[in-house]
């Protein structure tokens, strides 16, 4: 599963109450000519759904860490210190409170999202508030015993009972725990005559009019590098920013025209648009982002993954940052005109 679907379905449960509301009813088959039928009959019962094990395998330093299934929205449905590789839960059917109803091609049914995590942990196992989130897994599903049969399932390969939203089984759901990137580094070539110079800048200067020291700002050659190491200076970090944590740091890379000759980026220098840096296979905007470790889960999973330090992102259709699921290596960075958001 891609992470538009994991996006779609976090946004549904967010915009969700609390409140249980009526299951939705599919369109009625016709039943005229359906003899009755009894106890004796050979009938089978109605599905139902008993306790599963689902199983996590982690990858990393497990030390100091607590692992828990969450109910995106409202905390942990069970949670525990991690004390080895693997830690399995048994998991139980879920309260109506916390499905929402999924509509595809006309047809409805009823289900959960729930996020796995891994966090920095005070030893109870539980996560709370200032415990900082070192990995976001594979997301699961819940489907009641009632939609049984349902096309959608199909559609999903999803059985009643607990699912695995993306790679692994739930005998061994993949879960890795990532160290801080302490630098990032892109790369490239750029063969016209002229000369631009190449600069990094905090998105939100270039918003409001601000200058200052930026952390690159450099003629583009030909052949051109830019890393980025260390924690970024304060006055680059956002603070109360609705999306993302505070202490994250977004840097534009751009090119620009030396319009005073002062041998650095300016008031009354021309930033050049139709020289971009893009993504190379589908040339959307991309960003260097520094991440501090969060405990928002929220932003973990949509941004993030539970990654934190120096990382490339790209700008998606919808205007939206990710980190690629596929990282992008040094030369997968072009200069040239981006796509826009839609």
């Amino acid at each position: 599963m891609n992470r538009l679907l994991i996006g779609t379905l976090t946004w549904s449960v967010l915009a969700c109450t609390a409140e249980p509301t009526e299951t939705a009813v599919l369109p009625e088959t016709d039943t005229e000519d359906t003899p009755e039928t009894t106890e004796d009959s050979g009938t089978p019962p109605d599905p139902t759904i008993g306790p599963t094990d689902v199983t996590f395998v982690v990858t990393g330093d497990v030390t100091g860490m607590g692992i828990s299934v969450q109910y995106t929205g409202s905390g942990a449905i069970v949670s525990a210190p991690l004390t080895g590789p693997t830690h399995t839960f048994t998991l139980e059917e879920r309260p109506n409170s916390e499905l929402f109803t999924l509509e595809v091609d006309g047809e409805q049914i009823r289900i959960g999202f729930y996020s796995t995590a891994i966090h920095e942990d005070d030893g109870d196992g539980v996560p709370e508030p200032g415990e900082v989130y070192a990995s976001v897994g594979p997301s699961l599903i819940f489907v009641p015993a009632e939609f049984d049969g349902s096309p959608i399932l199909a559609d999903f390969g999803w059985t009643i009972g607990w699912n695995l939203l993306g790679f692994g089984t739930l005998s061994a759901v993949p879960m890795t725990i990532h160290e801080p990137s302490d630098a990032v580094t892109i790369s490239g070539s750029y063969e016209a005559t002229d000369a631009p110079r190449l600069a990094v800048a905090p998105t939100t200067w270039l918003d409001d009019g601000t200058f200052g020291t930026l952390l690159y700002d450099e003629p583009l050659p030909k052949s051109w590098t830019i890393t980025l190491s260390g924690a970024p200076p304060a006055e680059h970090q956002l603070s109360g920013d609705p999306e993302l944590p505070d202490g994250t740091a977004l840097q534009l890379p751009f090119t620009y025209t030396d319009a005073d000759e002062s041998g650095s980026f300016s008031k009354g220098d021309v930033r050049l648009d139709e020289l971009s840096l893009c993504s190379r296979d589908d040339p959307r905007g991309v960003r260097l982002a520094w991440f501090p470790r969060s405990d928002d889960l929220f932003h973990n999973l949509l941004v993030t993954d539970g990654q934190s330090g120096w990382h490339l992102v790209e700008v998606d259709e919808d205007g939206d940052l990710r980190i690629p699921f596929d990282p992008m290596d040094n030369e997968g960075v072009v200069i040239g005109p981006c796509k826009p958001p839609s």
